[in-house]
């Protein structure tokens, strides 16, 4: 995360702003995603940790007696602005085309899904991040952020987040990420991305889709193919009105292709049964087995929520350390690079040693970065910011 980079996101929100002589807004930027790196670090704890490494963005020692408000000051001078252009500008999918593991029939896997982080439940929280009432469908007792998150199956990066509160659905999420989706790609998800309105947003960018459908959804036959698939037309429910009408040009239906699979334990007994609906159509050329397994991938990006929840923070339920609403946003960006970050440096390492990524231990790399937090090539310089992996060798 090269601070040119950073500058460039301060200069295109927020502005470099006065010079803090003590906290200057690149140092804490670079503060903010290492306090994730170190979530379980005192704050001034970690400020020690960068100080070494990060001298050159700072001016004199005078860091190392900043307090927790000072920092916290800082924090909210630095905004989320500059948090969340920085991901959307260099978290991008990390795989090349000679990573034959990342794509499938030449289009990069990625994954779609949703999930939250438990937050401070303080006033300022709760006010922006309400909880569900209790007679709520799904009720919830604690603030968090919710958000809907697309990953590149073969590195483990998240390259596309969209959040909001618990109030809002999956399908608000996916509004935005399928329409910042792009051409080349399939996207796997779940049954709750099924929708019409999403299938042809996906293949209007010049994309495919690959989801798993509802038990109760209506998949007639109107024409069976030879491998045990079938097509089928699928129109939009009453209940998708509200996102349908956001693009009415999108049409109400949509022809996929329908294939069914069967789940067994390792004794052959039949433990799971379903059905998937894409777009990729032609069973000579896209095998209902491949995309079978291919749907299979869509786990890892549980996996990915689990690194940052497990091994980033100290479990599922542990909550971000902000107490203020505008910082819980400005972390939450923090967190998602946090994770990129160390996956990027895994990809890389996987890169040089030969292997895949998902043979490298996220938490030994964690560990590692915590270790040469304060090297002195840390951050990088300018002149490495277009250094590829092929240059290093």
């Amino acid at each position: 995360m090269p601070v040119g980079a950073v500058r460039e996101s301060l200069k295109a929100t927020t502005g470099l702003g006065k010079r803090n002589r003590t906290l200057t807004r690149e140092f804490v930027v670079y503060l903010t995603i290492f306090l994730c790196i170190f979530k379980d670090v005192a704050t001034d704890e970690v400020l020690r940790h960068l100080f070494e490494g990060l001298e050159s963005l700072f001016a004199g020692k005078d860091v190392l007696r900043a307090s927790d408000a000072a920092i916290s000051k800082a924090r909210l001078a630095v905004g989320e602005d500059p948090m969340r252009h920085l991901f959307r500008t260099q978290c991008r999918p990390l795989c090349r085309g000679n990573d034959k593991y990342a794509f499938y029939k030449g289009m990069r896997k990625l994954a779609i899904d949703a999930s939250e982080f438990y937050l401070q439940c303080t006033e300022d929280v709760l006010a922006e991040f309400p909880t569900c009432e209790a007679d709520a469908k799904n009720p919830q007792n604690c603030s968090k952020i919710k958000f809907g998150a697309v990953m590149e199956t073969g590195s483990h990066a998240y390259v596309d987040v969209e959040y909001g509160t618990v109030l809002d659905s999956e399908q608000d999420f996916a509004d935005a990420l399928v329409g910042r989706l792009g051409a080349g790609n399939l996207l796997i998800g779940d049954r709750y991305y099924r929708s019409v309105l999403n299938i042809r947003r996906v293949k209007g960018q010049g994309s495919e889709a690959l989801f798993r459908a509802t038990d109760g959804m209506a998949l007639a036959p109107v024409k069976r193919l030879y491998d045990g698939s079938h097509l089928a037309v699928i129109r939009a429910g009453k209940d998708k009105n509200r996102h349908q009408a956001k693009f009415p040009a999108e049409g109400k239906s949509v022809t996929v292709r329908v294939i069914p699979f069967v789940i067994r334990n390792e004794k052959g007994q039949v433990i799971e049964t379903g059905r998937l609906v894409t777009t990729l159509l032609d069973p000579a050329k896209y095998h209902s087995q491949e995309l079978i397994d291919l749907y299979v991938e869509r786990w890892e990006e549980e996996m990915g929520f689990d690194e940052i929840k497990a091994h980033l923070m100290t479990g599922a339920h542990d909550s971000l350390r902000s107490k203020k609403a505008k910082l819980v946003k400005q972390e939450f960006w923090a967190m998602l690079m946090a994770h990129y970050l160390i996956r990027k440096i895994m990809y890389e390492a996987s890169g040089l040693a030969e292997a895949l990524p998902n043979k490298i231990s996220f938490v030994g790399c964690r560990n590692l970065l915590r270790r040469k937090t304060t090297a002195k090539r840390f951050p990088p310089r300018e002149d490495e910011q277009g250094e590829t992996v092929e240059a290093r060798r």
